[in-house]
């Protein structure tokens, strides 16, 4: 028997402890096979709000975005502090893939015809966070006391999402935001538990700090998330029957926005870890929550603008589209001065960070004309490609006065 117990816990092994968490790993290709699963449940969250562009159809992608995104991130923050690459971490890390498969196959219509397979696959990945989760403090003792208040909270999450089902149509969103309130509000209770717990302080600011591989991971989403604006153009365009050259043109600016947004992202916060303390970290996290729902809302926007082209965007899609690219410009910006940069390069982030939280005023004021597609979209690109310019042109007064 001892041979094969062996065996068996060659393959098995318990979660990582938390202070044996490596300073320096790269990302695993689990991890990546892990965050592209979630980006097509993003797409098909992206996808409902193209499809309802109005006041409800961006309130219900906002409230879907903000459960997968939680869901994301906890089962990447697990991965980051407690995982490994043998059997039994693939083994659950395919279990929630499973489960957030469901999600998206339930995610046409979450809130209404399929609210009931959308929430049991939910509270499933749920429940398989809170085990992962609570195994943490079974293994380490010294973790106890944050895993068991981190995965209760989770489990009541679980609970609610599930309980949905049963109730009167009338209570399910009121479920469904506790159970998000209770998600997000977690942040500020290990925060209350750093500061009145002292067995609980060494733990809280060991897993509060954002090493660079969880830095590389949210820039690895990020660019990954931005590929829905590609697509978004992509199947705009592909909605038409014949090409045209201003169609060619809304492909042209849809595709620009993109690539400025990738730009001004991966030259001044991607990678980067953010300031120590409690606000640095939570809002370096909560700017990335941001960014992503603005990058997908815009893939979301420029879809439908393409597929509209050469007509006249219906207001509440003009202001969406506007929207979600200053809302994206805005985490940007907000990221760039939460992030510890370099001596050398530190001024020009900060006037580029600047750059782009006043680009978000243009963009927003192009949502009281009536331009069409076309147009509207070629000016957001220009908003966008602004901070590049002015960054370069820096770069060349900066070379210039170095070379005299």
């Amino acid at each position: 028997m001892s041979p094969r117990r062996h065996r068996l816990q060659d393959l098995w092994h318990p979660p990582r402890a938390l202070r044996d968490r490596p300073d320096e790993r790269r990302v695993t290709f689990l991890e990546l096979f892990y965050d592209l699963v979630f980006v097509v449940l993003i797409a098909r969250v992206a996808h409902g709000l193209s499809a309802h562009m109005g006041l409800v159809g961006l309130g219900e992608f906002a409230l879907l975005f903000l459960i997968v995104w939680w869901a994301w991130l906890n089962g990447s923050l697990y991965h980051e502090n407690h995982g490994s690459d043998d059997f039994r971490a693939r083994v659950l890390t395919f279990l929630q893939m499973f489960a957030v498969v469901a999600m998206a196959i339930f995610a046409h219509d979450p809130l209404h015809h399929s609210f009931v397979g959308f929430a049991l696959s939910y509270a499933a990945y749920q429940l398989i966070l809170t085990y992962l989760w609570w195994r943490t403090g079974v293994h380490d003792p010294d973790h106890r006391p944050l895993s068991r208040p981190y995965s209760s909270a989770m489990l009541a999450c679980a609970i609610l999402f599930a309980v949905s089902v049963f109730v009167p149509e009338a209570w399910r969103l009121w479920c469904w935001g506790a159970g998000i309130s209770i998600s997000f509000l977690l942040p500020v209770l290990i925060m209350s538990l750093h500061r009145t717990r002292e067995e609980v302080r060494a733990q809280v600011e060991l897993s509060s700090e954002v090493t660079p591989s969880l830095a590389e991971r949210l820039g690895l989403f990020t660019i990954i998330v931005l590929g829905e604006v590609i697509a978004g153009v992509i199947s705009g365009v592909a909605g038409h029957h014949h090409l045209s050259w201003g169609l060619f043109g809304v492909a042209a600016a849809g595709t620009m926005i993109a690539v400025g947004l990738w730009w001004i992202y991966f030259d001044t916060a991607a990678g980067l870890t953010p300031k120590r303390g409690p606000q640095g970290i939570i809002g370096w996290f909560y700017f990335h929550l941001f960014l992503t729902m603005g990058i997908a809302g815009t893939g979301a926007s420029v879809s439908h603008a393409a597929l509209h082209a050469g007509e006249h965007l219906s207001a509440d899609a003009r202001w969406i589209l506007v929207g979600m690219v200053a809302l994206t410009l805005l985490a940007i910006g907000g990221l760039v001065r939460i992030v510890r940069h370099s001596t050398d390069i530190r001024r020009i982030h900060y006037i580029a960070g600047g750059t782009m939280l006043l680009g978000a005023l243009p963009a927003l004021a192009l949502g009281f004309t009536r331009l069409e597609a076309l147009p509207l979209l070629g000016l957001l690109a220009l908003v966008v490609m602004a901070p590049i310019g002015f960054a370069i042109l820096w770069w060349v007064r900066q070379s210039r006065e170095g070379e005299s």
